[in-house]
């Protein structure tokens, strides 16, 4: 219902510990999707995780996967199979192994276009990305999703917004000197958010202004 930010403001002071529980933070989206099948986005999830993209004298890219984890060793295999992409695969002297593969259409380690993805295949994302970048706690139905990069932690995290699922993002600092800071995203099973002692800020000078951004988009 429509109420002004100063009343907002002072039915917030009254409320009791039980009552802060009332920003629901999920959201329904209607977008008509990108032009790429369920076995491509999870490709894209693990290029952006897992991927160096290099480039060729010809201007074409290819995608180089360095793993240790057997298990990530045979997921890669099975999504770029299951795609019907070509890919070498070597054991190097330290152990690891060097997948790599060219696609003209998976070139990129960027997230941001899923911000036009369908619902459908916003779900298909949140699944894949625990098995790269994610953290999973079996025993405490536990799960993270860790990126040094924010525009990819925002995308994750609406991601999960626009398929039912409330997910916070934390900063950390970086955990040793030189290495980037860490975002960490938490789905959580509750679809709203708490507040409380919400402050009303004065206008400098008197006027409302509606949000502008370089791609016009605005997601709260």
């Amino acid at each position: 219902y429509d109420v002004s930010a100063s009343d907002f403001a002072e039915q917030t002071k009254k409320m009791k510990k039980c009552d802060y529980y009332l920003a629901k933070s999920v959201f329904d989206i209607e977008n008509m999707g990108l032009p790429y099948s369920d076995i491509q986005l999870r490709i894209f999830v693990m290029v952006s995780a897992d991927g160096r993209i290099k480039a060729l004298k010809n201007g074409e890219t290819y995608t180089e996967l360095h793993f240790m984890k057997e298990r990530k060793i045979r997921r890669a295999q099975e999504l770029l199979t299951s795609a019907n992409i070509e890919y070498s695969i070597n054991t190097l002297k330290d152990g690891t192994t060097l997948i790599a593969f060219s696609d003209k259409v998976i070139n990129t380690k960027d997230l941001t276009q899923f911000y036009r993805a369908s619902k459908h295949q916003l779900a298909i994302v949140c699944d894949e990305v625990m098995l790269w970048d994610g953290s999973i706690d079996e025993k405490r139905s536990h799960r993270n999703y860790i990126s040094t990069i924010k525009a990819n932690a925002d995308v994750i995290q609406y991601a999960f917004a626009a398929i039912g699922v409330r997910a916070s993002i934390c900063k950390y600092d970086a955990p040793k000197e030189n290495w980037n800071c860490w975002y960490v995203v938490t789905p959580t099973k509750n679809e709203y958010v708490s507040y409380k002692d919400v402050d009303v800020v004065d206008s400098v000078d008197g006027y409302k202004y509606c949000f502008n951004t370089s791609t016009g988009a605005f997601v709260i």
